[in-house]
């Protein structure tokens, strides 16, 4: 993260000399760009990164999607899908008549609750 082009591209060649140091290498097909500033808006896309990573508009982290107008509807719609992904992937157990609602309370608690809420 910089809030310039040069602070990011020193950052990243000081990184990638610190990580060769110690045997790793930084992928750079796998690393992403987002441009997110008030003052381009669309045209931050036009901005030269030199250092030719992807410029992507939207990506995961750490399970948390960030886009480049730091919107919350992508977020909360990857969070609900994997909400409902735990949930019909248990629907068995929901169902049986073996588990008492206590237990089936417990596992919403447990798992599908915290899968929604994360980061939130």
């Amino acid at each position: 993260m910089s809030r310039s082009e040069k602070c990011l591209i020193d950052c990243y060649k000081d990184l990638e000399k610190e990580a060769k140091n110690v045997g790793l290498v930084v992928n750079r097909d796998k690393t992403k760009c987002v441009i997110m500033d008030k003052r381009y808006g669309p045209a931050a896309s036009t901005l030269n990164i030199e250092l030719g990573f992807e410029k992507v508009t939207e990506f995961k982290y750490l399970s948390s999607v960030i886009t480049e107008n730091n919107e919350l509807n992508p977020e909360i719609k990857a969070r609900l899908a994997a909400g409902n992904r735990a949930y019909f992937s248990m629907l068995k157990l929901f169902k049986s008549t073996l588990l008492s609602r206590t237990l089936k309370l417990k596992l919403y608690k447990t798992i599908i609750r915290p899968i929604v809420t994360y980061a939130a």
